[in-house]
């Protein structure tokens, strides 16, 4: 009995074990690996008549740890036949011609009448199932749907993907006019002509209305009053400025809800931030200052790990440091990619400037600064006294992802 790792399939007559991605525990008591044997647990045994041993198969997915237990007692002290395998994950049986199995992950623990119901069967610790004998582990669940986690954004919710996001199109009238139909209060705005190669116009409740960056250039922050002049309950208001707003021309624009206006943040060590976090869709929007100090961290409100940060310095607008810094789940090794702008002809990934450290379970309340090539300072997204906005997600099952 065991575990196959990865989408191969074992060929004809293969034991559990044999192959690199099986991993089995064989009925003598050992663990068997790419055929390779060694010592784990005691032996059991298997009859027809329901009279032999339950064996229990354990997958932490997380962490890539398999265990085996016998009638309920988890093997070798509790620790793992195997760690740090990569999954995908499927429970096997292998065996001899004219045999059969039965499995029970929850649904019956008399394996077809079999078994005599255990005295110490038990549910999972969700309350979900029943098993012949005590669980072993604590924490490890039931196979079944009834221990998802229920999304949160979706069918069958209160809360769809438009509550979140939604992007609308709208005709300039080269005067002012109020932009409706995005169907709540936007916290983030990203404007873009679309009958002409204007510049693209990023506006959002943390800096605040007027407040222009434009994507495609390093430029720093201005103040354009005739720009996007107000956030409203169903849009936003617009002046009548050429990028926003040249009668009879079509603009898209795309619209992210925030948590509204900005709250400071703690959480960061050494650096408070401004935040607008919507934590059910997976976005923020936040301001801060930097320290130079390349052990301070920034908060981000999103309470689970980011898969995608963009930042770009609000005073500064020529030079390396004036660059958009994005880090997503995808890059590696501190990889960053730094350029936006059209003047660019090379894309880089592997910038030794600095930017943001690789995302891991640690970053659920904060983001990381990384060195820069001077080895003490971190000016790219931290440079002492310098302002710097940066956006913020995560991946939110059945809404968002990202790659």
């Amino acid at each position: 009995v065991g575990v196959i790792a990865g989408t191969t399939n074992p060929g004809a007559n293969r034991y559990m074990g044999q192959d690199s991605y099986t991993y089995g525990y064989y009925s003598d008591g050992r663990k068997v690996n790419n055929g390779s044997y060694t010592s784990y647990g005691t032996s059991y045994s298997v009859a027809a008549d329901g009279s032999g041993d339950v064996i229990g198969v354990y997958i932490d997915a997380d962490n890539g740890n398999i265990y085996f237990s016998k009638n309920g007692t988890v093997q070798n002290s509790g620790t793992a036949a195997f760690t740090s395998v990569t999954g995908p994950f499927r429970f096997a049986i292998a065996s001899e011609s004219n045999c059969f199995h039965i499995a029970n992950f929850g649904q019956d623990d008399t394996f077809a009448g079999l078994k005599t119901s255990g005295s110490a069967a038990a549910s999972d610790g969700n309350g979900i199932g029943k098993f012949n004998d005590s669980i072993g582990l604590s924490d490890y669940l039931a196979p079944c749907t009834s221990n998802l986690a229920d999304i949160t954004i979706g069918p069958g919710q209160s809360s769809q993907a438009g509550d979140h996001f939604n992007t609308v199109l709208y005709t300039g009238n080269g005067s002012t006019q109020s932009i409706t139909g995005v169907g709540f209060q936007p916290d983030w705005t990203w404007i873009k002509n679309r009958a002409t190669t204007d510049a693209h116009a990023l506006t959002d409740s943390v800096r605040g209305v007027t407040k222009e960056l434009q994507i495609n250039a390093l430029s720093a922050e201005s103040t354009n009053a005739d720009g996007l002049t107000a956030f409203g309950a169903d849009g936003f208001s617009l002046g009548d400025d050429d990028i926003y707003n040249t009668n009879t021309e079509t603009y898209v624009s795309w619209n992210w809800k925030g948590g509204g206006s900005a709250s400071t943040n703690t959480d960061g060590s050494g650096i408070d931030s401004s935040v607008s976090a919507n934590a059910d869709a997976g976005f923020s929007v936040l301001t801060y200052t930097g320290t130079g100090n390349t052990s301070h961290t920034i908060g981000h409100g999103l309470g689970k790990t980011p898969a995608f940060v963009m930042s770009k310095s609000r005073d500064t607008g020529s030079g390396a440091f004036s660059y958009w810094f994005v880090k997503w789940n995808g890059l590696t090794s501190n990889n960053n990619l730094v350029y936006f702008d059209n003047a660019q002809t090379n894309i880089a990934v592997n910038y030794a400037g600095g930017g943001w450290s690789d995302f891991d379970s640690s970053n659920t309340t904060t983001i990381v600064p990384r060195i820069g090539y001077t080895g003490s300072s971190v000016d790219s997204v931290n440079k002492s006294g310098e302002d710097y906005v940066a956006w913020v997600f995560a991946e939110i099952e059945g809404f968002s992802s990202i790659g």
